[in-house]
């Protein structure tokens, strides 16, 4: 027959297992607590300036029309902006347009009478 361990040994080895378990537990919850204090040291140093910023961000909200009518005003004024923006462009383009146009030919001289004898006068 086997001979059953000692229960007082196997005691020992179990509290032996746990102490060394509950030891490596202890030494992480210290590495991570000593990290948090870290993160939590550099965000104190940005909490002023997050305030500062949130309130900013407020501030710029509320000077906004608050009003649907006036959000509405505002996008119609824009549209009509950008029409005006894209009119002018396209009568800028019909001018540089005209610009290129090579300049009409005299009608004076021997090409012109023999143009107009063939063809008749241009109205003008």
């Amino acid at each position: 027959m086997a001979t059953d361990p000692d229960p007082a040994e196997e005691a020992a080895e179990v509290q032996q297992d746990q102490d060394t378990r509950l030891d490596k537990l202890e030494a992480g919850q210290a590495e991570q607590g000593g990290k948090l204090d870290q993160i939590i040291g550099m965000l104190k140093g940005d909490e002023a300036d997050a305030h500062e910023a949130a309130a900013e961000h407020t501030e710029k909200r509320l000077d906004r029309g608050s009003t649907i009518a006036d959000q509405v005003r505002q996008a119609v004024k824009d549209v009509r902006a950008e029409e005006e923006a894209d009119k002018h462009k396209a009568d800028h383009a019909a001018l540089a347009a005209e610009r290129e146009k090579p300049p009409r030919e005299s009608q004076s001289g021997f090409r012109g009478k023999l143009q107009r004898a063939m063809f008749g006068s241009e109205p003008s």
